[in-house]
């Protein structure tokens, strides 16, 4: 099994961009302090509570609260030698069972709201629940813009898209994973970019070479000018503009406005027929 394990890590390090092994334990769904104090523990072994509070700068009580949440995970165990509590990280082959159980808990809990839908649906309150501005901080908010523009009643999204900058803020492997869905449910998506900034990210990153035109991938790709390359992406769909900031400004934000929508749908129409239809050449 651990074999296994291994080998499909490998195969996956050479398809993913690399990440620091904070960040892996974040997306992990360990918190800052929990990936610090685990990482501690995996290079000092098993410990007091006062010795990883030192190596990691937390205070005692924090650090005593943090193993106590990773002890729940299933990542370490405790022992208690001469009255003295001790901390010991388990092999890190947990962290693949932990994210597996969650996984497992995530998908029963989406069957179970889908099968409430309309139960949750008749207790909205249409004045109170649907403001015609939401915002969201953050990766996380971002990553939900993202999510609502696959409820969209329209199956024709058409959007003003920075590849490098979006893949930069919710990720290349939720971008996958988030096209992957919407060809599922049977979305096209009508995309504006440029050539610039496409050839920067597909030269930087080669998992964006496959983000051109394709019919399986249910995408059309046409290219502006470099006077109207964009930092910021926006999706058009029903009544609702969607925008995604750079990972510099770090926020998503929905617009639910029948008349905003459909003037920024008339400049993409207007964009679109002017726009250029080949493929980016990279060497």
């Amino acid at each position: 099994m651990i074999r296994s394990i291994s080998m499909l890590s490998r195969q996956r390090s050479n398809t993913y961009p690399a990440m620091s092994k904070t960040e892996l334990l974040l997306r992990a769904g360990l918190s800052e302090k929990e990936s610090a104090v685990y990482l501690a523990m995996l290079k000092y072994g098993s410990r007091p509570t006062s010795f990883i509070a030192e190596k990691t700068e937390l205070n005692r009580g924090t650090a005593y609260v943090t193993l106590h949440a990773l002890l729940a995970k299933g990542l370490v165990s405790k022992s208690i030698r001469r009255k003295v509590q001790y901390f010991s990280p388990l092999d890190p082959e947990q962290l693949v069972y932990y994210v597996e159980h969650q996984r497992s808990e995530l998908a029963q809990t989406s069957r179970r709201l889908t099968d409430t839908l309309s139960e949750l649906r008749q207790q909205m309150n249409p004045l109170a629940s649907k403001p015609k501005i939401q915002f969201f901080e953050g990766r996380d908010g971002a990553r939900a813009v993202f999510d609502c523009t696959l409820q969209a009643k329209e199956k024709t999204l058409r959007a003003f898209l920075s590849l490098g900058d979006i893949a930069d803020l919710i990720g290349p492997e939720y971008l996958e994973d988030y096209t992957n869905r919407r060809i599922k449910r049977g979305y096209t998506l009508l995309v504006l970019r440029t050539m610039e900034k496409d050839k920067l990210a597909m030269t930087s990153n080669t998992y964006a070479r496959k983000y051109i035109t394709s019919k399986v991938q249910h995408r059309q790709v046409r290219y502006l000018s470099a006077d109207l390359a964009f930092p910021l992406s926006m999706y058009l769909f029903d009544n609702k503009t969607a925008i995604v900031s750079s990972r510099e400004e770090n926020y998503g934000m929905i617009i639910e406005s029948g008349e905003l929508c459909e003037m920024q749908k008339k400049l993409f129409l207007l964009l679109w027929e002017q726009a250029d239809r080949r493929k980016p050449q990279i060497a």
